[in-house]
């Protein structure tokens, strides 16, 4: 009793002539039978679930019986790049996913069944859905990538009393899409989590019903023609990643909602970003490649982890409070997620040819070593590099961190992925490395002294490294400990002195400011910040990296301004 007749990437052209009785066979894969030119009558096979005839590139038409069989549930066709035409009139009982992408000769389908969950139609030349498209009413996932030929009429096909349980849809580079066809669209899928309209480049503005879509997660409208968005889309409650890029109409982008995660806006000509930005309480990536347009970001939210401006060579980058907006930034978050391992995604990078003043440890080459350098409250260490114009593209960049203590030699390795496209000018590079990183050093004393030599590299897609476009690079130890404030020598008589001229410039009395900073942490307990939790306590006691950080952030401030 054959149950499962498995022969994937075989030479066959067919597999039987005539009808077999195969009332026990439930699976089919034939994958990659490129030789495979006809399905055969299946029509005996009452229990197949599923069939699995993905690139079979000879595979002209699939046999009727298919869409007889009661229990089929799964139907892979896929990569049948010579498949001309998937119809029936007949309402399929039981299949549940259907796969055509791919098939770009396909331009006849009307497949329907009761119970559809997921239907892929990428890549096909398909011109219409059925009429009977309705009939899927139990769909989830929809897509229609690269659809260029379809034809959508939204009042048609998208009615919520059918499309309601569609929580994905794609619609990426459908040239019909346009704002009147997406208000129908959007009106019949209530509840999207996921809308994918990029590279539609009939569409030119997003319907005001978008604001509607309580559950959407994800909107990309990357390529489109999209030149505003509406100011409903701030009702967008659940929205964590909002995708603009190369949307070269778009020159505003009005509030945002506080949930999103992820903002994407290079290759646009924004020349601000918007009014509730620095309110944005979870945005933890920001890409702002090429953006000729973009002049200052005026605050950036707590949350953030990563910043890409690479090209946005328009951007203020010279005055002091931009670069100590940005330093800052990296110096506070790095701190404030101290107990939790940073990703290769996670770095800032800018136009820029200078390494701050406040990185004691530079160097013109690829090599920096620090000598002596105590382990005593040490929580890592903030890295940069300049990065002159490559003529290829590069993919990651590397620094490895060598320690020396008398006869014993540990390494740790630190590594960032870079989307760093065609750069016109030179650019500065900074990430975080948490003292987790190096995990060998922890074991040793409080006292403990070790010589650190650290060795930058940066590698092209094809792993070849690329040294010759490094000018210069930084690296600046990040010590916290109790109520000392210390940074590479720099003691708290320094961070009040700085303090102190500042506020002497405006008549006022200077404060030090380690009681500033007491005053400010009495009126907040961090909780969960388990670098600093006592052990066993209902209660935890104020974060001392705090303390570090906001001195931190003066230093920086006091370096740029000699600059």
């Amino acid at each position: 009793m054959l149950v499962e007749l498995r022969m994937s990437n075989s030479k066959l052209e067919k597999l039987w002539d005539g009808v077999q009785s195969l009332g026990n066979l439930k699976t089919i894969d034939l994958y990659g039978s490129k030789e495979l030119v006809e399905v055969p009558d299946l029509s005996m096979a009452t229990n197949l679930d599923q069939v699995t005839l993905s690139e079979c590139a000879s595979l002209r038409e699939v046999h009727s019986s298919i869409f007889s069989l009661p229990k089929l549930r799964h139907l892979y066709l896929d990569g049948c790049t010579q498949l001309e035409s998937l119809t029936t009139h007949i309402h399929m009982i039981s299949l549940q996913t259907l796969w055509l992408y791919n098939c770009p000769s396909l331009k006849e389908f009307s497949v329907t069944s009761e119970e559809m969950e997921e239907l892929y139609l990428s890549g096909t030349a398909i011109h219409y859905l059925p009429s009977s498209f309705f009939r899927n009413r139990k769909m989830k996932d929809l897509y229609l990538q690269g659809c260029v030929n379809l034809k959508i009429d939204g009042n048609e096909l998208f009615d919520d009393r059918v499309m309601g349980s569609l929580t994905y849809l794609d619609l990426d580079g459908c040239k019909q899409v346009d704002a009147s066809n997406l208000w129908h669209i959007l009106h019949g899928v209530p509840s999207l989590r996921t809308l994918l309209l990029s590279n539609c480049c009939n569409l030119e503005a997003l319907p005001d019903n978008i604001g509607l879509l309580s559950s959407l997660e994800f909107l990309d409208l990357s390529g489109s023609n999209v030149e505003t968005l509406p100011a409903s889309i701030k009702n967008l409650s659940m929205l964590k990643r909002l995708y603009m890029d190369d949307c070269m109409k778009l020159v505003f982008v009005p509030e945002l909602p506080p949930s999103l995660e992820r903002l994407e806006l290079s290759g646009t000509n924004v020349k601000s970003m918007p009014t509730n930005f620095k309110n944005l309480s979870k945005l933890k990536w920001l890409e702002l490649d090429n953006c000729a347009e973009l002049v200052a970001l005026l605050e950036l939210p707590t949350s953030m982890k990563s910043l890409s401006a690479v090209n946005s060579t328009s951007l203020e980058l010279d005055t002091n409070f931009t670069q100590r907006l940005l330093l800052q930034h990296i110096s506070s978050c790095s701190l404030k997620h101290c107990n939790k391992y940073a990703t290769p995604h996670e770095y800032v990078m800018l136009p820029g040819s200078h390494i701050p003043e406040l990185f004691r440890s530079t160097t013109q080459t690829t090599s920096i070593t620090i000598p002596y350098l105590p382990l005593s409250a040490l929580c890592g260490f903030l890295l940069c590099f300049i990065l002159s114009k490559p003529n290829s593209y590069l993919q990651f960049v590397k620094s490895s961190c060598h320690i020396y203590k008398q006869d014993k030699i540990f390494c740790g390795t630190s590594l960032r992925y870079l989307n760093n496209g065609d750069l016109i000018s030179d650019h500065i590079i900074f990430w975080y490395v948490d003292i987790k990183y190096l995990h060998k050093i922890q074991k040793g004393g409080v006292n403990d002294h070790y010589i650190m030599s650290f060795e930058f590299d940066i590698q092209d897609s094809f792993c070849k490294s690329r040294k010759e476009v490094i000018k210069g690079c930084g690296v600046l130890p990040v010590y916290a400990k109790d109520l000392e404030l210390k940074l590479d020598g720099i003691i708290t008589k320094d961070i009040v002195q700085f303090q102190s001229n500042a506020q002497s410039s405006n008549n006022q009395e200077p404060v030090p400011l380690t009681d500033t900073l007491l005053q400010d942490e009495k009126k907040e307990f961090i909780v969960n910040d388990s670098c600093d939790r006592l052990a066993g306590g209902s209660r935890s006691r104020p974060s001392f990296r705090r303390f570090y950080a906001a001195a931190l952030m003066l230093l920086l401030i006091a370096s740029l301004a000699k600059q």
